[in-house]
């Protein structure tokens, strides 16, 4: 059991961006005193399993332990509820594993083994997993989506966090069970609560969803169930090499107003590129112009690192108009510099793969027709050229 790449990518950029918090964090624990105090809370208010009364629970329970190599003693306790659910408090010297409600009546042998399976990965196996650094990073995420003061990024970056948390989770389950449609079925009782499902059909239905059913916006997502249903399939036929094709279902393109904290500094760093881009002839580096660049980074000054040739065509609709918009942004904020700024644009445009996004906006804001913008791209390059033959003499 491997956390998902996405787990370690964000715990490596909270550590190295976020030191002092991570170390906060990372300082943080409950005194053995507190632990011994809740567990007495929980044992006041359950019933607590015993394997001479409850052979057969503890026998799922031993079952999805073994399949983990979990070696922690359980304890196992059962709470009133209105609904089927399941908890883990993990401690180094216990694991207990709270039963609420009526889901030892709902769950049979190895869906119920696939439950305890998949609370395990999560609460125990996960959180000890890379020395205890993905349990730091579940808290610091947490907290800080939390706040209302933080960056819109963390709150993106917890949910799909969560979202691969419970991947990796469905992940032990499968692990415990070794059988796809019954776990996938267990986890779909645990969210409907009925007490009869079929695995193999909603596997079924999931991919009927997901051939047929577009969401109404980029970053829109499928009904999370479906998601992990197709997910834990995807892993099932191809392990490791499914995880590219499950991030594309999990996260879905792009959208600028909803990036987490990976793609907020990606794209932060390919802004920097494209403004080297646009500083490379010496007649673009107006006061005007670099005090533009500095409001998006104040330490800014012109490099060499540019985007690659069509860096922007396979990229989502919103990307390309985040761009588009950055190079009309140059194109209007020093007028002092003619018709260069927009013949840059233009051919600037052109070789990232986003033209039909820029025309579009340039079009609307200057009150021209996409066909003149096309022959004036025609004559840009000559325009160009010739500024560049100007400052070499």
């Amino acid at each position: 059991m491997s956390p998902l790449p996405y787990h370690l990518a964000l715990r490596d950029w909270l550590r190295s961006h976020e030191p002092e918090v991570w170390r906060f964090f990372a300082a943080a624990s409950s005194a053995a005193a507190a632990a011994e105090e809740q567990r007495l809370e929980l044992l006041s208010q359950a019933y607590r399993l015993e394997r001479e009364t409850h052979p057969a629970v503890f026998a799922e329970a031993d079952a999805a332990a073994l399949a983990l190599g979990v070696e922690v003693p359980l304890e196992l306790l059962q709470v009133g509820a209105p609904t089927a659910n399941a908890m883990i408090f993990s401690r180094p010297e216990r694991i207990m594993i709270v039963f609420c409600g009526p889901l030892l009546d709902t769950f049979n042998g190895p869906e119920l083994r696939a439950v305890l399976g998949h609370e395990l990965a999560h609460h125990h196996l996960f959180w000890n997993l890379e020395g205890g650094e993905l349990h730091i990073s579940s808290e610091l995420l947490a907290t800080a989506a939390a706040d209302p003061t933080s960056d819109r990024a963390f709150a993106e970056s917890a949910q799909r966090w969560r979202l691969c948390t419970e991947l990796f989770a469905d992940r032990g389950a499968l692990r415990c069970t070794g059988d796809l449609a019954g776990t996938v079925g267990a986890l779909v009782k645990a969210s409907t609560g009925l007490r009869e499902v079929s695995g193999a059909a909603f596997l079924r239905q999931a991919a009927e969803v997901l051939a047929k059913l577009r969401p109404k916006s980029e970053r829109a997502t499928h009904p999370e169930d479906v998601v992990r249903a197709r997910a834990l399939a995807l892993w099932h036929e191809q392990g490791e090499a499914a995880e590219e094709e499950i991030a594309r279902l999990v996260f879905g393109p792009e959208t600028v107003g909803e990036l987490d904290l990976l793609e907020q500094a990606a794209l932060r760093a390919e802004t920097l590129r494209l403004f080297d881009e646009l500083f490379a002839p010496a007649w673009s580096r107006s006061e005007t112009r670099l005090a533009h660049a500095q409001e998006f980074a104040p330490a800014y000054s012109p490099g060499s690192d540019r985007l690659a040739p069509d860096a922007l065509s396979e990229r989502s609709a919103s990307v390309r108009d985040y761009f588009a918009a950055l190079l009309y942004d140059f194109v209007t904020c020093d007028r002092e510099l003619g018709e260069l700024p927009l013949g840059q644009a233009l051919c600037v445009s052109e070789r990232l793969g986003a033209a039909k996004e820029f025309d579009r906006l340039a079009a609307r804001e200057l009150g021209v027709r996409q066909r003149d913008l096309k022959e004036r791209r025609e004559q840009a390059a000559g325009l160009l050229q010739r500024a560049e033959q100007e400052e070499i003499a």
